[in-house]
């Protein structure tokens, strides 16, 4: 398997399912063209809010982060499902009380890298991950 170049971005693209407070992250590590890794994490949750699908988002999110910091990434780019979690990260919009400490915590992971951006996957890139993954998305 190929190896990061540290001084360039890796992307990771994931995508996630969950229930009951539980889920599981595949992602695909690239480099410019070249594929480095695939992934599968598992992660949880708090449930029982109105908002529990962002709330699942950001665990999904940090999860990542952490094992990609874990791994001894430097420079990584998030590409997820959910397009609302990166305008919240990159716009440091307002957000319900709920996802405050999901996003501090997302935020805290995050620092951990020397770069790090988060923003939102293509939908071929999503799918062809899902497909690959024999992977069925319920959040």
């Amino acid at each position: 398997m190929p190896t990061a170049d540290p001084r360039n971005v890796v992307r990771a693209t994931y995508t996630y399912s969950t229930g009951n407070g539980r889920g599981t992250l595949v992602a695909r590590l690239s480099q410019g063209p070249l594929e480095l890794e695939r992934l599968r994490v598992g992660f949880s949750y708090r449930p029982g809010s109105d908002l529990d699908g962002r709330i699942a988002a950001y665990a999904a999110a940090t999860a990542l982060a952490l094992r990609l910091a874990d791994k001894g990434l430097r420079r990584v780019e998030l590409l997820g499902p959910e397009r609302e979690l990166a305008e919240d990260v990159v716009t440091r919009r307002r957000l319900p009380s709920s996802l405050v400490v999901p996003y501090i915590t997302l935020g805290c992971a995050l620092n951990r890298f020397a770069e790090a951006r988060v923003g939102a996957a293509e939908p071929a890139a999503l799918l062809a991950l899902r497909g690959t993954a024999g992977y069925r998305r319920s959040a």
